[in-house]
């Protein structure tokens, strides 16, 4: 009776231990499974707050390049707008010269213009009203006579819709010198000399 109570112990011991090294076993296993998992969430992580940073750079990028490209349209709209203006402005000086001065540009350009001395001139209902333009076109006369080409210039009875200068008319052909279209005419060119000016 003895002998199988120590058998019986010596199963029971031994299965004791095998128990506690299993569990042992089992516990060490758990430890590395825990600590692989955290190394893996930690690796996750880093991905996550990594895409995270890249996201949060490329949505900055776009942002600045957004506004930067707001900025310079803005800033052209500006341009634009001051160019324009100043191109107001010079037509509305162009056409407020003294009456006198204007007169004389006004001959000079006429003369330049004339093609056969025998056009009609259309001037502005402004001009028609603050000029004698019976004087300046005499003076074209005058002058073309002197040259030794027709001096038959006349003043057209109608008038035209624009700030100054003139329309010089011959039958159905009509060459348009008013200070709109020259402006018109040479504003690429005169757009730099003026953006030069304001914006250096």
């Amino acid at each position: 009776m003895q002998g199988l109570e120590k058998i019986k112990a010596r199963i029971i011991e031994e299965a004791r231990q095998k128990a506690d090294a299993t569990i042992k076993q089992a516990e060490k296993e758990a430890g590395e499974i825990m600590e692989a998992a955290k190394a893996k969430a930690a690796q996750k992580r880093e991905e996550i707050l990594g895409k995270a940073r890249v996201e949060a750079e490329n949505a900055e990028k776009r942002v600045l390049a957004l506004a930067e490209l707001e900025l310079r349209k803005q800033s052209l709209k500006v341009k634009q707008d001051l160019v324009e203006e100043t191109f107001k402005r010079a037509l509305r000086k162009l056409a407020a010269m003294p009456a006198e001065h204007y007169a004389g540009v006004l001959a000079d350009m006429i003369y330049n213009a004339v093609q056969d001395g025998t056009e009609e001139v259309v001037f502005s209902a402004s001009d028609r009203a603050r000029l004698n333009l019976d004087s300046v076109l005499d003076s074209v006369n005058k002058k073309l006579a002197q040259s030794g080409k027709t001096a038959n210039i006349r003043l057209s009875p109608e008038s035209g819709n624009f700030s100054g200068g003139f329309i010089l008319k011959r039958g159905d052909v009509e060459l348009n010198n008013t200070f709109e279209v020259l402006l018109k005419m040479n504003r690429e060119e005169l757009e730099q000399d003026v953006l030069k000016i304001l914006f250096g």
